[in-house]
């Protein structure tokens, strides 16, 4: 009976000195840290005034406020399907880098780059 009150008290005491404990530390966001995108693209070398589609996949964004921001070093961009699907078309020979940036709640999550080859017509 004594080594069953001791076990009791034990866990109460433990459980009022852990409650006590706090940890002012900052925690890593985990709801963020796996959070990314994936891009594919229909080709990564065109010809001068042919057209490249790329598509961005989103994953663990967890139904929180997401969009993606499109750039391209060269070339006519437009977006489509809310901004998942990006589409170039080239003018001019060269290497485009087209950069997809996953915005969360207003903050950048993630970056992903695909660089498209574009070669003159012959």
């Amino acid at each position: 009976m004594n080594a069953t009150i001791r076990a009791c008290l034990s866990s109460a005491l433990l459980l009022v000195l852990g409650a006590g404990c706090v940890n002012n530390t900052p925690q890593a966001d985990h709801g963020t840290s796996r959070v990314g995108i994936t891009l594919s693209s229909s080709r990564r070398e065109v010809l001068v005034g042919e057209n490249v589609t790329i598509s961005a996949l989103s994953t663990d964004t967890y139904g929180r406020d997401s969009k993606i921001e499109w750039t391209a070093t060269f070339g006519k961009l437009t977006t489509e399907e809310n901004g998942r699907v990006a589409r170039v078309s080239f003018a001019q020979p060269g290497v485009s880098t087209v950069t997809a940036v996953l915005m969360i709640d207003g903050h950048e999550a993630d970056r992903k780059n695909v660089e498209i080859r574009v070669n003159p017509v012959k």
